[in-house]
């Protein structure tokens, strides 16, 4: 099957952005904001309604710019905010004036926040009741994806005209999935590199992120940790996969506690972005990689990312870094050891036969401890399947093929934990009424 290079390339444009905060959360404030901007007035009580997903992700996790965790604050925030303008970036430059206001907001319990637990996509649909009127703001199947803003039930003026193409553009789920896996190396080694000049960029914001966040370790618990033993009875410098695992390591647990810079996402979450990337900025800085090289290593890394989520879902009971994009820089890492088709298969079969039904609990600190068994897994699996160590095809629920091997990925992911999500929260939950 002959793949276009041109629709793979826009398939990474379209999988790729930049977020600020938690990607769940971020969905969450652009939504209030945008029914803030229809309503035209503070509203006197809101109401959003979540998919499972989003509910849970959404649940422990920062508010950039804030000490705070959680859905009410994001949507406080984001009807504080009004700047739908601002998109997934709208959590950044958080005023003292907006989170005193999102404060009175949730003093005064004007905020409702429920689960809808039929959403099979992502569902987020605020309402806010102003003085005399109602808006509301319905996003599915993206962060991004508006699909409707009304106001006293008729569509909102403003929001047509702010539409633009690239803005209501909607993942074609089965786009990638269909393509055979066998394209993605000759694509990464035949595109020109201009054509991935927003790869490039993106990867900036996701270096400087890390960069800044291991200047600011005092404010974490694990990372500081990582960074003493990765040079502790040491008299050389840190192993490339040791420093990889860290500043991985660092960017997600900051990123998960609100740090409130930008990241580059990879597959709707930045948290996949991170991984997809980190560990091979990480590596090539400790190692002379050459820069077109390490591009393109970097582009197998995200397709793989992009490609399994096609299988597993945006938002689903498994580990999106783990079973995602964690695989994916395992992918990029192989390349760069000179792996070709045979070793990318290689690595998927020793990820997935390891570590497949990793749950996913939701966004929060703890996410950097997945981080850092996911990555430094990745640097084995890579280096296993150079050496021509790989899982057997007939072991568990791996497959000859990688499309059959995710395909009972998907399997297990869809029907084999059909109730996960509705058990994890339940659990949640409860906790969080035990905190309370």
């Amino acid at each position: 099957m002959k793949v276009s290079e041109t629709l793979l390339t826009e398939i990474l444009k379209n999988e790729t952005g930049i977020s600020v905060g938690c990607t769940e959360v971020a969905a969450v404030a652009l939504s209030a904001a945008w029914a803030r901007k229809a309503l035209g007035e503070d509203p006197e009580r809101m109401e959003i309604t979540l998919d499972r997903g989003t509910y849970k992700n959404g649940m422990g996790v920062g508010i950039p710019g804030t000490r705070e965790i959680g859905i009410p604050w994001a949507a406080a925030i984001g009807a504080c905010i009004g700047k739908p303008e601002e998109d997934l970036k709208i959590l950044g430059n958080i005023s003292p004036v907006v989170r005193d206001k999102a404060k009175r907001l949730l003093l005064n319990n004007k905020i409702n926040v429920t689960v809808n637990r039929m959403a099979k996509e992502i569902y987020i649909h605020c309402k806010l009741k102003g003085s005399s009127s109602m808006a509301e703001t319905l996003i599915t199947q993206k962060h991004d994806h508006v699909k409707k803003v009304l106001l006293d039930g008729k569509i909102y003026k403003g929001w047509k005209e702010f539409q633009k193409p690239s803005f209501i553009k909607v993942k074609k789920k089965l786009e990638i999935k269909d393509i055979p896996f066998e394209t993605f190396i000759p694509f990464v080694e035949s595109v020109p590199l201009k054509k991935l000049t927003f790869l490039k960029k993106g990867l900036e914001v996701n270096r400087n992120f890390a960069k800044d966040c291991l200047n600011h370790l005092d404010e974490m618990e694990l990372s500081p940790i990582l960074e003493r033993w990765s040079t502790e009875y040491k008299e050389t410098s840190v192993r490339p996969d040791e420093y990889g695992k860290l500043i991985t390591t660092a960017a997600v647990e900051a990123r998960m506690r609100g740090f409130p810079k930008p990241v580059f996402t990879c597959g709707g979450s930045g948290n996949q972005g991170l991984v997809a990337s980190l560990p091979l900025i990480g590596y090539a800085e400790k190692v002379a990689v050459p820069s077109n090289l390490f591009l393109r290593s970097v582009a197998l890394s995200f397709l793989v990312t992009i490609y399994i989520k096609a299988y597993t879902g945006i938002l689903s009971p498994i580990c999106g870094c783990g079973i995602g994009s964690a695989i994916g820089v395992g992918c990029g890492l192989a390349y760069l050891l000179g792996g070709k088709q045979k070793e990318m298969e290689g690595v998927i079969k020793n990820m997935v036969g390891t570590t497949a039904g990793i749950i996913c609990d939701g966004a929060k600190s703890g996410c950097a401890f997945k981080a850092l068994l996911m990555v430094g897994m990745a640097f084995d699996s890579a280096k296993l399947a150079i050496e021509g160590v790989i899982i057997a095809s007939r072991d568990g629920i791996l497959s000859q093929s990688v499309e059959e091997t995710l395909s009972n990925l998907e399997h297990l992911t869809h029907f084999g934990m059909a109730h996960a999500d509705d058990a994890i929260l339940d659990v949640m939950t409860k906790e969080e009424s035990f905190l309370r």
